[in-house]
């Protein structure tokens, strides 16, 4: 035991002072979230798992349709309502995980990645360092907390065929199988956890942390524009000077430009992604709260309390990288507001009210006139979770008169 730990703490102090060196490898940002949430699925023995994972799922969710379908019982769909909404949830998640793969690297590729390790990009390096160190960790807590769920979720008990329809359809038609369904059941949860929950909401934070690591050099570049002829009065400023700053400026102006078009694409390529994931959340939301109220006594709170964490930590991965991503709008509109713009010619002053017009407009993920990836769609989950509440709670009354 001793040695586990001690072998994690070394980990740890390692990685804490890789996230601390004095430089950054060009195209190396993030490399072990890359790994995590896009590598790792390249391989071909992730690959048939996931095949398997599908194909186990799609099959449970027939059988059960199936049975709802024949004997249309609402007491048997609140009883697995969880299980049930979990599988629609996952096998949402692995039928888009190729493609959405696929649009994040896609996305990589376009964008330049400068060199961030030259000394002008000193405080820049410094942000983009805390960051990396901050997703690495928020992407292994995240991870923890999925294993925490799926032990939690998983542990042996005498009435899991009362609410996982996996173990109720092997314990009811393949009695003689039903040790090694548990067996197969508990070794699926985690990847089918990993792949539905964790995966999407960090994919979208990769490719949204790259555009805001070179917007960070970016800032830089807008602050250093006059850099060099600072202290040079203004009867001193030549024609080279102001050739510099026309160079300078068109640069800033042009990289904006691309990262507010890559936003865009990345907008429109992720608009049926947050569709699905967000009927399928809402979904997800509704099972768990059916669970609770038609379950009580039967599933384990803490089961619910683990799940239901590890959904708001998801959601909450997503929304704030958009926030962010909103928040950093106002960091390059203030570090134009502060250039010394007023000893400039005219046609580069006509440039910078062009770049202060173009910077008024935020960086956002904007699907609908309503609907954006921030905080306010957080609030509107969130309202859809206690709305999934009344609603539950009502179907349970219903359910009860019918039995009645």
């Amino acid at each position: 035991m001793r040695t586990g730990l001690h072998w994690l703490a070394t980990k740890f102090r390692t990685f804490r002072k890789s996230c601390s060196t004095s430089t950054l490898p060009e195209n190396t940002c993030l490399k072990l979230c890359r790994f995590l949430i896009v590598d790792i699925f390249e391989t071909k023995i992730a690959r048939c798992i996931l095949v398997a994972i599908l194909l186990d799922i799609l099959s449970i969710i027939l059988i059960q349709t199936y049975f709802f379908v024949e004997n249309f019982d609402i007491n048997y769909l609140l009883t697995f309502a969880l299980s049930y909404t979990m599988m629609l949830y996952a096998t949402v998640a692995i039928l888009f995980l190729p493609d959405a793969r696929n649009n994040v690297k896609s996305t990589i590729k376009k964008i330049d990645m400068r060199d961030l390790n030259t000394e002008t990009c000193k405080s820049a390096r410094e942000k983009i360092r805390k960051e990396i160190f901050l997703e690495t960790a928020n992407l292994l807590a995240h991870i923890i907390l999925a294993v925490v769920s799926s032990v939690l979720y998983t542990m042996p008990k005498e009435n899991m065929e009362k609410y996982e329809c996996f173990i109720h359809v092997w314990t009811n038609y393949f009695p003689k199988w039903k040790n090694i369904s548990v067996l197969l059941y508990r070794i699926i949860f985690f990847p089918t956890i990993y792949v539905s929950i964790i995966n999407p909401s960090h994919l979208i934070k990769y490719s949204l942390l790259q555009i805001k690591f070179q917007v960070y050099v970016s800032i830089h570049q807008i602050e250093e524009i006059n850099l060099g002829y600072e202290d040079r009065p203004f009867s001193r400023l030549d024609s080279q000077f102001h050739e510099m700053v026309s160079k300078r400026l068109l640069s800033c102006i042009k990289l904006h430009l691309f990262y507010y078009g890559l936003i865009r694409e990345i907008e429109k390529r992720t608009t049926k992604y947050l569709f699905v994931f967000k009927t399928a959340s809402i979904l997800l939301y509704f099972g768990l709260t059916i669970s609770y109220f038609s379950q009580k006594g039967v599933l384990p709170i803490t089961c619910l309390i683990s799940l239901i964490s590890l959904s708001i930590f998801s959601g909450a991965t997503v929304t704030r990288s958009g926030q962010e991503l909103e928040n950093l709008s106002d960091d390059v509109y203030m570090s134009l507001v502060n250039v010394k713009w007023y000893h400039w010619n005219e046609s580069n002053k006509r440039n910078y009210l062009i770049f202060l017009t173009n910077a008024m407009k935020p960086f956002k993920l904007k699907y609908s006139q309503n609907v954006s990836l921030n905080y306010k769609l957080a609030i509107e989950l969130l309202q859809a979770f206690f709305s999934a509440i009344s609603i539950s709670s009502n179907l349970k009354n219903v359910g009860n008169k019918t039995q009645i």
